[in-house]
């Protein structure tokens, strides 16, 4: 008996480390590509990517709602380089007829909503 409890108490000092050190992705779910990161050093610095991935909208959609949380919302103003490589990537990753993805899950199945933002994780 105390050889089982023995080996247990190892199993666990040697497992818990790695369990411990494994950290939630806060952008898995955004795929790869251009403007990727753009999006995570601009976007993801106020709300999580779950925010991006629940959305799909056209490029001026994206745009609109950008201005609108530089106006409302204090985002900074972005270089005009980065705001089209970030409207670029969310248009063709986020835009209406984007491959579906992890996101599509996420969307809220009634249309009266045009958002559904999940709980602030701080």
């Amino acid at each position: 008996m105390r050889t089982v409890a023995l080996l247990v108490c190892v199993l666990v000092l040697l497992v818990a480390p790695c369990l411990w050190a494994q950290e939630d992705d806060p952008n898995a779910g955004l795929p790869q590509g251009q403007g990727r990161d753009a999006v995570i050093a601009n976007c993801t610095a106020c709300h999580n990517a779950a925010l991006i991935l629940q959305n799909r909208m056209s490029r001026s959609a994206w745009d609109a709602l950008i201005t609108w949380m530089q106006e409302e919302q204090g985002l900074w103003e972005l270089e005009p380089e980065v705001r089209n490589s970030i409207l670029d990537y969310l248009a063709k990753h986020q835009g209406p007829g984007a491959p579906s993805g992890q996101g599509d899950a996420a969307l809220h199945p009634n249309p009266m909503y045009e958002y559904q933002y999940p709980p602030n994780p701080l």
